[in-house]
Parts: structure tokens; C-alpha cells; sequence
């Protein structure tokens, strides 16, 4: 199942979220986090009002994958010059273009086909909540497990006009009804993929 987190009801699922910033502790891609936070990656967009995760929890109620969306205002990226942050307007976001990074699997066995079938769950998830927010892009690191989710569903992704050394690995898709039926028709999902959202509920379960 997949649970939507944002401040309306992080109280209710903080639990969950320090489950994901272990999960994210435990990646080799994300080591940037606070040496002070033993055993748990998070950084400064994890404290804004405006970050979501999506969260993919298995029978037992363990998080077994996560991702993390916020406006793109927010975020900054890195070069290898040092850091760089994308023009924005203090105190005032782009509520049209989001970034989604964090994007974390378990290491405990997650087999091939069961890793896919979680991947497709959160870019469906991804997608409709995109909708649901009336989202223009949203930005996402080009890894491969989505990258062959996008290539087997033949969506439309760019890369992104970001600095050289790191343009290879970022791109943006269009959260849009069409995307959301070119996804589905892959991965054969039906229904939405979203079992819990604060709020936004109604609206992605129609």
C-alpha cells in the first residue's frame, strides 16, 4: 500500500517517516544527511510545511520504498562547483513544478519483480498526486529502475537544462491524464495505488 504524507497528517504517521529516513541511511546515494541523526538521512527540506512522501508499506505495516515531493523553489542542487539553487522567490513557491527525489527501496530481499511492481506503484502514485495538485512537472533523478518504467510505458520524459555535470542524471515528466493511462497501461493497475492521503483522498480514489 501506498500512504501520502504531507503536514496534515505527519503526526499520525511520524513513525513511518523515521522508518523512510533509514531506509534512506542505508542507501549509498544518500549520505549527506545530519551526522548528528545516528542511523537516519534527512536534510532541511525534510522540516518544510511543504514536503510529501509517499510511503509503500508491506503487509506488516514496514516501509519497504519511499519518495519525497516538494515545490521546486525549495531545492537546490548539486555540482561540482559546490551547490547551486534554482531561482525562487523567498517565502513564495512554485506550486506548478515539484521535484521528487529520495526515491529508496529496503535492502532486506526485495526481489527483481517485486522491486518493479513497487517502482510502477510509486510513479502511479507520483503521478496521480501530481494531478490531484494540478502539477505542470515534476522533476525526478534519472535512476534505472525509473528510467525502464518510463521506456516500457513509452512516456514522454526530458532531460533536464540543469549544469553538465549533472544534466545526464536528472529529467521531468508531465503529471497528466495521459501519463497516468500510459503508465497503467503497463503495469495493469486498475484502480489508484494510493490506500491512504490526507485530505486528497476523494479525489484519487475516483
Amino acid at each position: 500500500m501506498n500512504i501520502v504524507v504531507n503536514r496534515d497528517n505527519r503526526i499520525e504517521y511520524l513513525e513511518l517517516i523515521d522508518q523512510s529516513f533509514k531506509l534512506r541511511h542505508e542507501s549509498p546515494n544518500f549520505k549527506n544527511g545530519d551526522p548528528q541523526n545516528f542511523k537516519r538521512e534527512s536534510d532541511e527540506f525534510d522540516t518544510i510545511e511543504e514536503v510529501h512522501y509517499i510511503l509503500n508499506t508491506n503487509d506488516f505495516g514496514v516501509v519497504t520504498a519511499c519518495l519525497r515531493l516538494y515545490p521546486i523553489s525549495l531545492s537546490t542542487i548539486s555540482t561540482e562547483e559546490g551547490t547551486q539553487s534554482y531561482p525562487a522567490i523567498p517565502k513564495k513557491f512554485d506550486s506548478q513544478i515539484w521535484k521528487c527525489d529520495k526515491f529508496v527501496f529496503s535492502v532486506d530481499n526485495l526481489s527483481e519483480k517485486k522491486k518493479k511492481l513497487v517502482t510502477q506503484g510509486l510513479i502511479d502514485s507520483l503521478c496521480e498526486l501530481g494531478l490531484v495538485y494540478k502539477v505542470k512537472k515534476i522533476q525526478f533523478a534519472l535512476a534505472p529502475e525509473t528510467i525502464e518504467i518510463f521506456e516500457e510505458s513509452n512516456l514522454e520524459f526530458c532531460r533536464s537544462n540543469l549544469p553538465n555535470a549533472i544534466q545526464e542524471n536528472v529529467g521531468w515528466f508531465k503529471p497528466n491524464i495521459i501519463t497516468l493511462n500510459q503508465l497503467r497501461n503497463i503495469s495493469k493497475f486498475k484502480t489508484s495505488q494510493i490506500t491512504v492521503a490526507p485530505l486528497i483522498y476523494a479525489s484519487t480514489s475516483q
